[in-house]
């Protein structure tokens, strides 16, 4: 399990971002979603990121290739949203949830009784059973909030990789999420929010916003220039 959570780890520090996802749409539909070597190859190169699919596909293949068994379950957060996916993991035949899409790298147990408690660095995660599904809620020092219940039903890749590929019609926004100085930087256009264990930042600047993907995305003005362009673009056809 030690070696697990170190790769989960350093898997960890890809950022969350949907630009590099923009700048595919031109692509025919099959050919749009990032392989798990072209998310890890940009990542290293240049430090560029994925969205929660690319990050999920990523990070089950990884987990294959280790010989541990692992497969996205669909997770309902309440609002009638694009499907969202979380992972489960079998070691030693106990079953652990993690999610890119929240930045939760750190194994939950799937407990039948009780709860069990993870963190991704700022905000701190709850996983327990009830009523038959399993609840992950974030907590901080304001609040305690439900995020999603799922349950472990298995999710067959062709089913995940079809919904991959229509999540490309439903971006309507550039966003970016990562953890940056114990805070958590999401940044929707030009919405920028600073959130940590205490306190919540925000503001709407694209000035500021256009500086934070710089800087913590590794974009350059004319990538994110060309990917407000293409989504200008396919948002009025």
């Amino acid at each position: 399990m030690k070696h697990i959570v170190n790769i989960l780890s350093d898997l960890s520090t890809i950022p969350y971002e949907n630009i590099s996802k923009i700048l595919r749409l031109p692509l025919e539909r099959s050919k749009r979603p990032r392989t798990s070597g072209i998310v890890l190859s940009d990542y290293l190169e240049s430090g560029k990121g994925g969205t929660c699919f690319s990050l999920n596909y990523l990070v089950i293949q990884t987990l294959r290739s280790l010989g541990t068994d692992s497969w996205p379950v669909s997770v309902n957060t309440g609002r009638n949203t694009f499907p969202h996916y979380g992972i489960i993991f079998e070691h030693y035949d106990k079953h652990y949830l993690i999610d890119p899409g929240y930045l939760l790298y750190s194994p939950l147990l799937l407990k039948e009784r009780g709860a069990d408690y993870g963190t991704n660095g700022v905000l701190d995660y709850e996983l327990m059973l009830e009523n038959g599904l399993y609840t992950l809620s974030s907590i901080d020092s304001r609040q305690r909030k439900k995020r999603y219940s799922f349950s472990l039903n298995r999710v067959e890749d062709r089913v995940f990789i079809h919904y991959w590929i229509r999540s490309f019609d439903y971006i309507s926004a550039l966003v970016g999420s990562r953890i940056v100085d114990n805070s958590i930087l999401y940044i929707n256009n030009d919405y920028v929010r600073f959130t940590d264990a205490h306190t919540v930042q925000k503001c709407y600047d694209s000035e500021k916003a256009d500086q934070y993907l710089l800087k913590y995305f590794s974009f350059t003005r004319e990538e994110i220039f060309n990917a407000r362009e293409i989504l200008r673009k396919y948002r009025s056809s």
